[in-house]
């Protein structure tokens, strides 16, 4: 942890007294006593990698555990509640890396473009078309209402090919 940047720590929201996380993506116990009442010292609680590749960990009331999510942790602390039909968006798409400037919420679609841009998305990372041809500059097109997905010009110049051929003879036979 570098000294330079000071970690702040914030309660976690229906947890109040119990854990807080901090704006680096850590989440501690808070002093007192726990659910069997042993007096129990502040501690960070290491996380686990869920199924997802998410971290996770169980935060303990009246001897139960509750599973979460890091990242919710986070961004419900410190960002807020999560506005309805938004999610919470990792800018690199790095799931580990859960600290408060890496964290915002967005659409699904913006939550997309950026695994996109951050090159791994599965599309991103093909260099040619079905047909074979190379995705160049040249040669690939997007459009408005698909902004993640690219086009062949080459292929869709054939489809029109294709189409008007068909058009033609449709015609020539009435």
């Amino acid at each position: 942890m570098n000294d330079a940047t000071p970690e702040t720590w914030c309660p976690i929201p229906r947890w109040e007294g119990l854990y807080e996380v901090s704006d680096l993506g850590r989440v501690r116990r808070l002093r007192g006593r726990n659910g069997w009442g042993y007096y129990v010292k502040v501690t960070v609680i290491k996380p686990d990698v869920g199924k997802q590749g998410y971290l996770m960990l169980n935060l303990w009331r009246d001897c139960k555990p509750m599973k979460h999510m890091v990242h919710r942790l986070v961004a419900r602390a410190f960002l807020g509640p999560r506005p309805d039909g938004l999610e919470i968006r990792h800018l690199d798409d790095n799931k580990m890396n859960n600290t408060l400037g890496n964290l915002v919420y967005g659409t699904r679609s913006e939550n997309k473009q950026d695994s996109v841009q951050n090159g791994i998305h599965p599309e991103s990372n093909k260099t040619h078309c079905p047909a074979g041809h190379e995705y160049t500059p040249e040669n690939t097109y997007r459009t408005p209402s698909r902004p993640n997905a690219r086009f062949c010009r080459e292929c869709t110049r054939r489809r029109y090919r294709e189409y008007s051929a068909r058009k033609k003879a449709k015609l020539s036979l009435q």
